[in-house]
């Protein structure tokens, strides 16, 4: 069976987010006013019963975030699009390539994680089921999890957060992505200290964006490296802050099945 090709962290970016992402959640606020439970199914990515998944596929599957690691309050909603014209797309490739150079590494290396381009490394790869608070402002949380050949090559896709200049750059990489859909659109990046286990590293960031007409979009992304799981969480929300409680309990109960996957 073929393998989904986005990266572990490319989604996790602004770039496929932003210029939807203020009209998705108001749009997550009318579905949950609208029906009666926000965990209506959601139709899978592929029918079932087609194939069986491989155990790096069911892998991927155990470790992206569930309903059941978010406090009360949310429920699946259907997925966000995230389709880029010629145009963005075009700016992407010169971010993803602007980052490669900030951080001194090979621009295909890092399209392969940030960008469009085919990450050689991977066996299996899937996102989770978008969640949303039925609360207002809307929160949003999901994740996409790639599992690659070998822990070695975990390993080196975990270079780019291990350099001094990673949030500089990438804070970059981010501000270039947001204007890039959002005319004078601007995106700051802080790292977030997170407590990983052993065998796991976690890199924390918090995005800032600045959307004339829309308001702020903040962004907070977990990105673990354990074993030879990849995994990206992101939580988004239009409010004044990220909730801990729904970082904490998402972010605690994903990095421990990291863990947990790491010593069978």
């Amino acid at each position: 069976s073929s393998t989904n090709p986005r990266r572990f962290m490319r989604r996790r970016t602004l770039f496929v987010a932003v210029g939807t992402l203020v009209a998705a959640l108001i749009a997550v606020a009318v579905y949950f006013a609208t029906n009666d439970s926000g965990t209506a199914a959601v139709s899978p990515t592929s029918a079932p019963g087609t194939t069986t998944p491989t155990a790096d596929q069911q892998l991927v599957n155990t470790v992206n975030l569930r309903l059941s690691d978010l406090p009360a309050g949310f429920g699946k909603v259907p997925p966000i699009g995230s389709n880029l014209t010629p145009a963005q797309q075009r700016s992407q490739t010169r971010a993803v390539n602007q980052l490669a150079g900030c951080l001194g590494m090979p621009e295909a290396f890092i399209a392969g994680l940030f960008g469009n381009l085919a990450q050689t490394d991977q066996t299996a790869a899937g996102d989770s089921p978008t969640f949303a608070s039925a609360a207002t402002p809307t929160t949003i949380a999901d994740s996409h999890t790639t599992v690659v050949k070998t822990t070695n090559d975990a390993t080196a896709d975990a270079a780019p957060f291990t350099k001094a200049n990673f949030t500089s750059c990438f804070s970059q990489f981010q501000n270039a992505s947001v204007a890039a859909q959002v005319s004078g659109g601007t995106a700051t990046v802080t790292s977030v200290p997170l407590f990983a286990p052993t065998g796991v590293g976690a890199y924390g960031y918090l995005t800032t964006s600045k959307l004339p007409g829309q308001g702020t979009l903040l962004t907070e992304m977990a990105f673990m490296i354990g074993g030879r799981i990849e995994t990206g969480l992101t939580i988004q929300t239009t409010g004044t802050a990220i909730s801990t409680d729904v970082f904490d309990s998402a972010y605690t109960a994903m990095v421990q099945r990291i863990a947990d996957a790491g010593r069978t």
